[in-house]
């Protein structure tokens, strides 16, 4: 039956607090062992400060209700032995002047902490919220792409902001809940010492006041929750809105889409409102409870006790003091519970995106392909799916060579692109350069060998130079810039901008055609110098222009670089060394296009169905 009731008290206390352990609740505040220790310490001398000056109005009370007569008796309390001590040894008369100075001198004393205290945890404050900015922002680039794929762009922008900045103000309201705490334990000290038995009446109906709104509170959590959701959902849902735009107004969508965010925004808005009002309630059911509690102290005291008017007056003056801060704790614990699942969740974000680093870097630096690429026996599937996006794939690839991959949507081509610079690692087999396993590569000399160029390239909101020399860190001259955009066939229509490579472009490079950021995103891998040019459907949504443009470049790289390209059109493939045929994960077919386009199978199949064009 004992542990049972233990076990039952236990639940209890977790229902109460909703945290699973203490450790969990301290790693959540992302402070420092030292920057705990001196907010701490600094609540502490406050405290102590606050202790002192109240401590100090009894005997300025008793002097002004007897006079010096208080003093010259026998059996003196401590404090008036301490100022008898005091005074002698400053030789100081001990009148009323002399004791309203020195209860002046704990006052000062616990402003000045009082303001160290707020200045540093302020400093802490934000400092954490930029520490868990970084943390997360750094541990997100560092992720694999399954990360990112399985969090969604809404989920991750929503943790940088809205979650970091509260799982910052934990520390805040922890320091503020201890300080009241602290205080409340203080003044329960002092209230013992004017009168013991009124003391426990009061801490008593305190505790009553500080429980009875305990539901609520509960429910704050709750609201706070439905917050953080709704926000990640509408984050993710503005974002996608807002870079589609074009789309958007193509198919006259506006209303419907506003309507579609509209909803959300609605119901995050009924969240705060709900969590608003329920902070009134508890402030509401809180303040009467403790007034009430005063009045009927009051009543004991006077009727019951008889207490002198001096001790009266202090004990009030302590009352009155300790009123606030029992509101405050309800309050404070409030925050707290809604902070918490805030920093509950960026930490659990964090630890996922440090789980998934798993593409570890080899020792061996690569310093370019000599002979072959080579994939041998390569399969491919996504964590915790039995579903292989490839299976069993072997070809080679010759240094200085053309590969052109083909086949219909969701057969595996990009995946294949997304191995040979280990954005992704094969789930069985092997793929080798000049006979040495790619994990034994040094992953950043092994990816400053390689250049990649999508379908839709992005571009930073930055100035052009900025964008084509990205990862160069200011190593590059602006020639450098100028003729690897020369080379992509870039540099006419970037010399037509008033800034010429000065020019700022929009978010993504909305401002340029598809052309030019394809052009853009061409010239920041030549001036990278890759021997290993990957290249995702480069040239499929792009005009006849563009295109040329594309191919013109290709055909001066052809020989220099080892070209693997992804691509459906028939102008883009025709002149490859070696086509691969891909169909649903696995390489059906191989050869050059005459090859291939005579033999009558799979890719005659695919040439013929337009899927090719």
């Amino acid at each position: 039956m004992g542990d049972d009731f233990l076990g039952s008290n236990r639940a209890k206390m977790k229902r109460f607090f909703k945290l699973e352990s203490i450790r969990e609740y301290l790693d959540s505040l992302y402070v420092s062992k030292f920057e705990a220790f001196v907010m701490v310490f600094l609540v502490c001398l406050y405290a102590v400060a606050e202790f002192g000056g109240i401590g100090m109005l009894m005997p300025v009370l008793q002097y002004i209700s007897e006079g010096p007569a208080v003093y010259q008796s026998g059996n003196l309390p401590l404090i008036w032995e301490i100022l008898i001590k005091v005074t002698k040894f400053f030789q100081i008369p001990l009148n009323l002047a002399t004791l309203l100075m020195l209860a002046f001198i704990p006052i000062l004393l616990r402003q000045l902490f009082y303001y160290l205290q707020q200045s540093y945890t302020a400093k802490i404050r934000f400092r954490t919220i930029g520490r868990i900015r970084r943390e997360s922002i750094n541990q997100f680039l560092r992720a694999d792409l399954e990360f990112f794929l399985k969090q969604g762009q809404g989920n991750l922008m929503s943790a940088i902001t809205l979650e970091a900045g509260r799982a910052g103000n934990l520390a805040f309201y922890s320091v503020s809940l201890l300080s009241s705490i602290v205080l409340l334990l203080l003044y329960g000290v002092l209230l013992l010492i004017i009168q013991p038995y009124l003391a426990v009446i009061a801490m008593v109906t305190f505790a009553v006041a500080f429980l009875f709104p305990i539901r609520l509170i509960r429910r704050s959590r709750k609201y706070s929750e439905g917050v953080s959701r709704e926000n990640r959902n509408m984050v993710k849902q503005a974002q996608d809105r807002i870079y589609g735009i074009r789309l958007i107004k193509m198919f006259s969508q506006e209303k419907k889409d506003f309507l579609r965010i509209k909803k959300i925004i609605n119901r995050m808005t009924d969240f705060l409102v709900k969590a608003d009002i329920n902070r009134a309630k508890v402030t509401a059911f809180t303040e009467p409870l403790v007034i009430l509690a005063v009045f009927i102290i009051l009543y004991l005291a006077v009727d019951l006790f008889g207490m002198a008017l001096a001790n009266l007056g202090l004990f009030i003056f302590v009352l009155y003091r300790t009123v606030p801060h029992v509101k405050d704790i309800n309050t404070k614990w409030q925050r707290i519970n809604v902070n918490f699942h805030s920093s509950r969740y960026v930490r659990k974000i964090i630890e996922e995106a440090k789980a998934s680093q798993r593409i570890s870097s080899g020792s061996i630096p690569f310093e370019g392909l000599k002979h072959e690429i080579v994939f041998d026996s390569v399969s491919f599937s996504y964590e915790g799916n039995s579903h292989f996006v490839l299976k069993d794939i072997s070809f080679r690839i010759p240094r200085g060579s053309f590969i052109a991959i083909v086949g219909p949507s969701g057969a595996g081509k990009s995946t294949l692109l997304d191995l040979i610079p280990r954005l992704r690692d094969v789930t069985s087999g092997e793929i080798r350069i000049d006979g040495v396993p790619i994990k034994e590569f040094d992953l950043k000399s092994l990816r400053s060998k390689i250049g990649f160029v999508t379908q839709e390239p992005f571009l930073f909101k930055d100035t052009i130079i900025n964008n084509i020399a990205y990862g160069h860190d200011g190593k590059v001259s602006l020639e450098e810039v100028e003729k690897a955009a020369r080379d992509a066939f870039a540099h006419e229509f970037i010399a037509k901008f008033p800034k010429g490579y000065n020019t700022v472009i929009g978010d993504r490079g909305i401002s340029l055609s598809g052309g030019e950021r394809q052009r853009l995103a061409m010239a920041r891998v030549l001036l990278q110098n890759p021997e290993i040019l990957l290249l995702d459907e480069p040239a499929s949504a792009l005009d006849s222009e563009s295109e040329r443009y594309i191919q013109l470049t290709l055909e001066s790289l052809r020989g220099k670089k080892t070209i693997i390209l992804v691509a459906h059109r028939l102008s883009t493939i025709k002149q490859a060394d070696q086509i691969l045929v891909l169909i649903q994960g696995r390489l059906v077919e191989c050869g050059d296009f005459p090859t291939l386009f005579n033999k009558n199978g799979v890719f005659r199949k695919l040439f013929d169905s337009q899927i090719i064009k």
